[in-house]
């Protein structure tokens, strides 16, 4: 008696698809994490958790390693760090650790200013950013913040109000960039948000 054929066979190495890889493309390092990336035109913009960019392939503290404060943006064709760098920060610190997307200051003491969502308007004409922060460039934006992406400043008519209760970095709720996006006169009202 024969026993039953495996449900699955066993497949060559010729048949099996081969690996595919993105093309070279140097982009900039960061000395933390980036959370997200939107594309407007030929920039890139980034966000996260870092404080210092380079150009790809330099050491770290090497040529050419320049501020960057949870935003930066990158020209698409050529990987080369732009000159937008806003100052992404928040005035709250905290003394127990509050998690791993907030940066230790001292052994006791952390601040949450980690940029977790980018999105552009439909037009491209603005790059929202959400996140921990509650100041860029010395400006309150508590969570939300609005830039113009053909000048890169932060729109000063933007700056929504933060939720009833604010926490701080301690708050769970996060922004979406969503709501603010699709109507670009209107401040975002899901978690607690008001106009």
């Amino acid at each position: 008696m024969s026993s039953p054929a495996p449900a699955f066979a066993a497949t060559s190495v010729e048949s099996a698809p081969s690996p595919v890889t993105a093309g070279v493309m140097p982009t900039p390092q960061t000395n933390g994490t980036i959370f997200t990336v939107e594309i407007v035109g030929d920039t890139a913009y980034a966000g996260g958790m870092f404080t210092t960019a380079r150009p790809a392939g330099v050491a770290p503290g090497g040529a050419g390693e320049v501020a960057r404060h949870n935003l930066l943006a990158f020209d698409l064709d050529t990987g080369d760090l732009l000159p937008w760098s806003p100052e992404v920060s928040n005035s709250h610190t905290v003394t127990t650790a509050p998690g791993s997307f907030c940066r230790e200051l001292s052994p006791l003491e952390w601040t949450c200013d980690t940029v977790f969502q980018l999105e552009s308007s439909p037009d491209g004409s603005r790059l929202y950013a959400a996140g921990d922060f509650d100041r860029v460039d010395g400006q309150w934006r508590s969570r939300l913040a609005r830039f113009d992406t053909a000048t890169g400043e932060l729109d000063p008519d933007f700056a929504p109000a933060p939720p009833a209760g604010y926490a701080g970095c301690r708050s769970p709720a996060r922004p979406s960039t969503s709501a603010a996006r699709s109507t670009p006169s209107t401040a975002p009202r899901g978690n607690g948000w008001r106009r």
